[in-house]
């Protein structure tokens, strides 16, 4: 095993992140339906992350604009921000990327599990770097 791995996340199942309501009701579906699925790993991480944070950012666009249009949910994110499980999104840019959101953080594989270690206001409780 990678023992003291670091990588990249936008969200992990501990909290801070578990303290959000809506990031809490997500997680509970998740494990269950993953369990169910007899899925080898039922945690929520970056990847469920970011498409729940993606099916959230469509139900405000399409809320936001009433209008299931491209060019209409488009215009509506370009003013707009949305409120995610893994943070603020925003695209008011001709990037179109998501510029000055904070969404990344610094994930350490410890004793077998993955944890935030930074920065400390998203870090697990009492977690802090460990040499690799």
């Amino acid at each position: 095993m990678a023992r003291n791995a670091l990588a990249l996340t936008t969200f992990e199942q501990h909290p801070p992140f578990t303290d959000n309501p809506v990031a809490a009701a997500f997680i509970e579906t998740y494990n269950e339906r993953a369990a169910k699925a007899g899925l080898p790993d039922n945690s929520v991480e970056l990847q469920a992350s970011a498409s729940y944070a993606t099916w959230q950012t469509l139900e405000a666009a399409v809320n936001g604009a009433k209008s299931i249009d491209d060019k209409a949910l488009g215009a509506w994110l370009k003013k707009n921000h949305v409120d995610t499980i893994i943070g603020q999104l925003r695209w008011e840019t001709a990037n179109n990327y998501m510029p000055g959101a904070a969404l990344y953080k610094v994930k350490q594989l410890q004793e077998g599990k993955w944890t935030v270690i930074w920065p400390k206001q998203f870090a697990a409780p009492g977690a802090k770097l460990i040499a690799p």
